[in-house]
């Protein structure tokens, strides 16, 4: 089954986020990331929402729980405690 990992969390400047984000594609093919997408509020690109595609919940939960991830987005200037949701395609 198909899952969804939708984070949202604001960051201090968006170009050295990105610069970062970017760099994770190898912790995101480890999980099995299919399609991702990165969206912002309008007129606010450090407030970010970004949904990530998993084959399953378990691998979008591993993903999350990843503690290489945890360095990633506190590296890239994460501001706050970001915001993991899990959905399943029905």
């Amino acid at each position: 089954m198909t899952a969804l990992l939708a984070v949202r969390h604001n960051v201090a400047d968006y170009a050295a986020w990105r610069v970062v984000y970017e760099s994770a594609e190898p912790i995101r093919a480890r999980h099995g990331c299919g399609a991702k997408a990165v969206y912002s509020v309008p007129g606010n690109d450090t407030d970010v929402f970004v949904t990530h595609e998993f084959p399953d919940v378990a691998s979008a939960q591993a993903f999350a729980a990843d503690p290489e991830l945890a360095t990633k987005m506190q590296s890239s200037g994460v501001t706050g405690a970001p915001r993991f949701e899990f959905f399943e395609l029905l």
